[in-house]
Protein backbone atom coordinates (compact mmCIF):
# COMPACT_ATOMS: atom_id res chain seq x y z
CA UNK A 1 0.00 0.00 0.00
CA UNK A 2 1.62 3.31 -1.02
CA UNK A 3 1.64 5.97 1.23
CA UNK A 4 0.26 10.17 0.20
CA UNK A 5 1.55 11.57 -2.48
CA UNK A 6 3.30 14.49 -1.29
CA UNK A 7 1.85 18.26 -1.38
CA UNK A 8 1.77 19.98 -3.89
CA UNK A 9 3.16 23.59 -4.70
CA UNK A 10 0.22 25.86 -6.27
CA UNK A 11 1.01 28.81 -8.26
CA UNK A 12 -2.34 31.47 -9.00
CA UNK A 13 -2.28 32.11 -12.83
CA UNK A 14 -4.20 34.95 -14.15
CA UNK A 15 -2.48 34.56 -17.86
CA UNK A 16 0.32 37.91 -17.44
CA UNK A 17 3.59 37.75 -17.44
CA UNK A 18 4.59 38.07 -13.76
CA UNK A 19 1.83 35.40 -12.75
CA UNK A 20 3.79 33.13 -15.73
CA UNK A 21 7.14 33.66 -14.37
CA UNK A 22 5.61 32.57 -10.83
CA UNK A 23 4.36 29.88 -12.82
CA UNK A 24 8.08 28.93 -13.83
CA UNK A 25 9.63 29.33 -10.49
CA UNK A 26 6.73 27.25 -9.26
CA UNK A 27 7.48 24.39 -11.38
CA UNK A 28 11.16 24.23 -10.41
CA UNK A 29 10.09 24.06 -6.53
CA UNK A 30 7.51 21.17 -7.65
CA UNK A 31 10.44 18.94 -9.48
CA UNK A 32 12.81 19.86 -6.74
CA UNK A 33 10.06 18.21 -4.24
CA UNK A 34 9.01 16.29 -6.43
CA UNK A 35 5.44 17.33 -5.84
CA UNK A 36 2.75 18.12 -8.14
CA UNK A 37 2.83 21.70 -9.58
CA UNK A 38 -0.92 22.68 -9.46
CA UNK A 39 -1.93 25.49 -11.57
CA UNK A 40 -4.94 27.40 -10.45
CA UNK A 41 -7.27 30.54 -11.66
CA UNK A 42 -9.67 32.22 -9.30
CA UNK A 43 -12.04 35.40 -10.40
CA UNK A 44 -14.91 36.83 -9.18
CA UNK A 45 -18.27 35.65 -10.86
CA UNK A 46 -19.27 38.45 -13.57
CA UNK A 47 -22.61 40.15 -12.20
CA UNK A 48 -25.68 42.03 -14.08
CA UNK A 49 -25.99 46.09 -13.53
CA UNK A 50 -28.47 44.80 -11.34
CA UNK A 51 -26.76 42.29 -9.19
CA UNK A 52 -28.36 39.14 -10.39
CA UNK A 53 -26.33 36.43 -11.23
CA UNK A 54 -25.64 35.96 -14.84
CA UNK A 55 -26.32 32.95 -17.11
CA UNK A 56 -24.18 30.05 -17.28
CA UNK A 57 -22.93 30.29 -20.32
CA UNK A 58 -22.25 33.80 -19.82
CA UNK A 59 -19.85 32.48 -16.93
CA UNK A 60 -18.34 29.55 -18.90
CA UNK A 61 -17.04 31.45 -21.90
CA UNK A 62 -14.31 32.95 -19.27
CA UNK A 63 -13.96 29.69 -17.30
CA UNK A 64 -13.00 28.02 -20.76
CA UNK A 65 -10.87 30.20 -21.56
CA UNK A 66 -9.09 30.28 -18.61
CA UNK A 67 -8.88 26.77 -18.71
CA UNK A 68 -6.86 26.91 -22.38
CA UNK A 69 -4.65 29.24 -20.57
CA UNK A 70 -3.88 27.10 -17.73
CA UNK A 71 -3.45 24.24 -20.28
CA UNK A 72 -0.96 25.95 -22.42
CA UNK A 73 0.95 27.46 -20.33
CA UNK A 74 0.80 23.55 -18.71
CA UNK A 75 2.55 21.94 -21.95
CA UNK A 76 5.22 25.01 -21.88
CA UNK A 77 5.73 23.81 -18.01
CA UNK A 78 6.46 20.19 -18.98
CA UNK A 79 8.14 20.71 -22.02
CA UNK A 80 10.90 22.61 -19.75
CA UNK A 81 10.92 20.79 -16.65
CA UNK A 82 11.30 16.94 -17.80
CA UNK A 83 9.28 14.63 -15.42
CA UNK A 84 6.69 17.71 -14.34
CA UNK A 85 3.57 16.59 -12.77
CA UNK A 86 0.46 19.36 -13.46
CA UNK A 87 -2.77 19.81 -12.40
CA UNK A 88 -4.63 22.91 -13.32
CA UNK A 89 -8.04 24.16 -12.00
CA UNK A 90 -9.97 27.26 -12.19
CA UNK A 91 -12.67 28.32 -10.07
CA UNK A 92 -15.23 31.15 -10.17
CA UNK A 93 -14.66 32.94 -6.33
CA UNK A 94 -12.88 35.76 -4.52
CA UNK A 95 -9.18 34.84 -5.91
CA UNK A 96 -7.81 35.71 -2.00
CA UNK A 97 -10.26 33.17 -0.67
CA UNK A 98 -9.50 30.60 -3.42
CA UNK A 99 -5.68 30.55 -2.86
CA UNK A 100 -6.16 30.35 0.85
CA UNK A 101 -8.05 27.45 0.48
CA UNK A 102 -5.41 25.87 -2.31
CA UNK A 103 -2.76 26.43 0.40
CA UNK A 104 -4.62 24.10 3.10
CA UNK A 105 -1.94 20.97 2.23
CA UNK A 106 -0.12 22.42 0.32
CA UNK A 107 4.11 23.14 0.22
CA UNK A 108 4.13 26.20 -1.17
CA UNK A 109 1.76 28.92 -3.18
CA UNK A 110 3.69 31.31 -5.49
CA UNK A 111 2.25 34.47 -6.87
CA UNK A 112 3.39 36.96 -9.62
CA UNK A 113 4.04 40.71 -8.01
CA UNK A 114 1.52 41.82 -10.11
CA UNK A 115 -1.25 40.86 -12.29
CA UNK A 116 -4.65 41.37 -14.62
CA UNK A 117 -8.15 40.14 -13.98
CA UNK A 118 -8.27 37.46 -11.59
CA UNK A 119 -4.92 37.99 -9.66
CA UNK A 120 -4.90 42.10 -9.80
CA UNK A 121 -2.44 43.96 -7.75
CA UNK A 122 -0.08 41.86 -6.81
CA UNK A 123 2.81 42.75 -4.91
CA UNK A 124 1.25 44.83 -1.85
CA UNK A 125 -2.04 44.91 -3.52
CA UNK A 126 -4.98 43.26 -2.41
CA UNK A 127 -4.51 39.15 -3.31
CA UNK A 128 -0.45 38.99 -2.38
CA UNK A 129 -1.01 40.67 0.75
CA UNK A 130 -3.51 38.78 1.68
CA UNK A 131 -2.81 34.98 1.11
CA UNK A 132 0.34 36.13 2.51
CA UNK A 133 -1.15 36.73 5.60
CA UNK A 134 -3.99 33.93 5.65
CA UNK A 135 -2.48 30.74 3.77
CA UNK A 136 -1.93 27.82 5.65
CA UNK A 137 1.96 27.34 3.52
CA UNK A 138 4.27 29.39 2.57
CA UNK A 139 3.89 32.25 0.01
CA UNK A 140 6.57 33.14 -2.30
CA UNK A 141 6.21 36.26 -4.55
CA UNK A 142 8.12 36.45 -7.74
CA UNK A 143 9.33 39.37 -9.25
CA UNK A 144 8.51 40.86 -12.78
CA UNK A 145 10.40 38.43 -15.48
CA UNK A 146 13.74 40.07 -16.40
CA UNK A 147 12.91 40.11 -20.43
CA UNK A 148 9.77 40.59 -22.33
CA UNK A 149 9.20 37.06 -23.10
CA UNK A 150 6.18 36.02 -21.31
CA UNK A 151 7.50 32.36 -21.34
CA UNK A 152 10.87 33.30 -20.25
CA UNK A 153 11.84 30.21 -17.08
CA UNK A 154 13.66 32.10 -14.41
CA UNK A 155 16.55 30.67 -12.82
CA UNK A 156 16.00 29.84 -9.33
CA UNK A 157 18.70 32.51 -8.48
CA UNK A 158 22.47 32.91 -8.45
CA UNK A 159 22.68 34.89 -5.53
CA UNK A 160 22.69 34.04 -1.82
CA UNK A 161 19.11 33.20 0.41
CA UNK A 162 19.04 36.02 3.40
CA UNK A 163 16.45 35.12 5.87
CA UNK A 164 15.60 37.27 8.81
CA UNK A 165 15.55 35.70 12.48
CA UNK A 166 14.86 37.45 15.83
CA UNK A 167 15.67 34.07 18.34
CA UNK A 168 11.73 32.98 18.64
CA UNK A 169 10.51 29.78 18.20
CA UNK A 170 8.66 31.28 15.09
CA UNK A 171 11.07 31.97 13.39
CA UNK A 172 12.18 28.33 13.35
CA UNK A 173 10.27 27.67 10.50
CA UNK A 174 11.52 30.48 8.38
CA UNK A 175 15.37 29.58 9.07
CA UNK A 176 14.26 25.78 7.77
CA UNK A 177 12.12 26.91 4.99
CA UNK A 178 15.44 29.05 4.10
CA UNK A 179 18.12 26.62 4.31
CA UNK A 180 16.31 24.20 2.10
CA UNK A 181 16.08 26.47 -0.34
CA UNK A 182 19.74 27.56 -0.14
CA UNK A 183 20.66 23.89 -0.61
CA UNK A 184 18.84 23.06 -3.30
CA UNK A 185 19.49 26.85 -5.51
CA UNK A 186 23.34 25.82 -4.10
CA UNK A 187 23.76 29.29 -2.75
CA UNK A 188 24.96 30.38 0.50
CA UNK A 189 22.42 31.32 3.51
CA UNK A 190 22.93 34.36 5.43
CA UNK A 191 21.39 34.91 8.48
CA UNK A 192 20.14 38.37 9.39
CA UNK A 193 19.49 39.92 13.09
CA UNK A 194 18.16 43.59 13.74
CA UNK A 195 18.81 44.92 17.17
CA UNK A 196 18.70 48.26 18.79
CA UNK A 197 21.33 50.07 22.01
CA UNK A 198 20.96 50.32 24.67
CA UNK A 199 18.34 47.02 24.67
CA UNK A 200 20.71 45.08 23.72
CA UNK A 201 24.80 44.89 22.79
CA UNK A 202 26.24 43.22 19.53
CA UNK A 203 27.70 40.37 21.52
CA UNK A 204 24.27 39.18 22.74
CA UNK A 205 23.03 40.17 18.82
CA UNK A 206 25.60 37.79 17.24
CA UNK A 207 24.23 34.93 19.05
CA UNK A 208 20.52 34.76 18.17
CA UNK A 209 21.29 34.14 14.18
CA UNK A 210 23.77 32.05 15.39
CA UNK A 211 21.69 29.71 17.73
CA UNK A 212 18.84 30.32 15.10
CA UNK A 213 20.98 28.32 12.25
CA UNK A 214 23.03 25.84 14.50
CA UNK A 215 20.40 23.23 14.53
CA UNK A 216 19.10 23.15 11.04
CA UNK A 217 22.73 23.80 9.72
CA UNK A 218 23.54 20.16 10.59
CA UNK A 219 21.11 19.00 8.44
CA UNK A 220 22.46 20.73 5.73
CA UNK A 221 26.06 20.28 5.70
CA UNK A 222 27.18 21.76 2.22
CA UNK A 223 25.40 25.06 3.18
CA UNK A 224 27.80 27.59 3.53
CA UNK A 225 26.12 29.65 6.57
CA UNK A 226 27.02 33.41 7.11
CA UNK A 227 25.66 35.51 10.00
CA UNK A 228 24.72 38.96 10.06
CA UNK A 229 23.91 41.77 12.78
CA UNK A 230 22.47 45.06 11.70
CA UNK A 231 21.75 47.91 14.75
CA UNK A 232 19.07 49.58 13.18
CA UNK A 233 15.33 50.81 14.25
CA UNK A 234 14.19 49.66 10.90
CA UNK A 235 14.23 46.26 10.19
CA UNK A 236 12.92 45.97 7.20
CA UNK A 237 14.80 48.27 5.68
CA UNK A 238 17.66 46.81 6.98
CA UNK A 239 17.06 43.13 5.46
CA UNK A 240 16.40 44.62 2.40
CA UNK A 241 19.77 46.27 2.42
CA UNK A 242 21.39 43.24 2.83
CA UNK A 243 19.60 41.62 0.16
CA UNK A 244 20.54 44.45 -1.91
CA UNK A 245 23.67 44.29 -0.76
CA UNK A 246 24.68 40.51 -1.59
CA UNK A 247 22.32 40.22 -4.63
CA UNK A 248 20.08 37.90 -2.88
CA UNK A 249 18.18 35.43 -5.35
CA UNK A 250 15.38 35.22 -2.36
CA UNK A 251 14.34 37.25 1.08
CA UNK A 252 12.75 35.18 3.75
CA UNK A 253 10.42 36.43 6.44
CA UNK A 254 8.54 35.13 9.49
CA UNK A 255 4.63 35.86 9.33
CA UNK A 256 5.19 37.39 12.63
CA UNK A 257 7.87 37.63 15.61
CA UNK A 258 9.27 39.30 18.12
CA UNK A 259 12.11 41.37 19.20
CA UNK A 260 14.20 41.84 15.65
CA UNK A 261 11.90 41.18 13.73
CA UNK A 262 8.19 42.27 15.25
CA UNK A 263 5.05 42.26 13.85
CA UNK A 264 5.29 39.62 11.25
CA UNK A 265 1.63 39.20 10.70
CA UNK A 266 2.16 41.18 7.30
CA UNK A 267 1.32 44.29 10.07
CA UNK A 268 5.09 46.11 9.67
CA UNK A 269 8.66 43.83 8.85
CA UNK A 270 7.29 41.14 6.07
CA UNK A 271 4.68 43.74 4.69
CA UNK A 272 7.04 46.14 4.54
CA UNK A 273 9.26 43.70 2.39
CA UNK A 274 6.75 42.80 0.38
CA UNK A 275 6.28 45.58 -0.90
CA UNK A 276 9.97 46.81 -1.56
CA UNK A 277 11.96 43.70 -2.42
CA UNK A 278 13.18 44.42 -5.87
CA UNK A 279 13.71 39.91 -5.58
CA UNK A 280 11.42 37.24 -4.93
CA UNK A 281 10.39 37.08 -1.79
CA UNK A 282 8.95 34.25 0.83
CA UNK A 283 6.83 34.59 3.77
CA UNK A 284 6.46 31.76 5.88
CA UNK A 285 4.55 30.86 8.43
CA UNK A 286 4.92 28.68 11.82
CA UNK A 287 1.40 26.67 11.99
CA UNK A 288 1.61 26.08 7.68
CA UNK A 289 0.62 22.79 7.19
CA UNK A 290 -2.07 22.81 9.91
Amino acid sequence: MTGQHPAPVIAGVDGSAPSRTAAALAAWEAVRGNRTLRLVCGFEQPLSAGQVMLPPEVVREPMDSAANVLKDLAGVLQHDNRGLRVETRVTVGNPTTVLVDESRGAALVVLGSRGLGGFTGLLVGSVSTQVATHARAPVMVVRDPPTDDPHARPAPGDGPVVVGVDGSSRSAAAVEFAMGEAADRDQPLIAVHGYQVPQHTEEEARRVPEEATAGVAGRYPKVRVEHRVVETTNLAKALLGVGDEVDASLLVVGSRGRHGFSGMLLGSVSQAVLGHAHRTVAVVHPNAGT
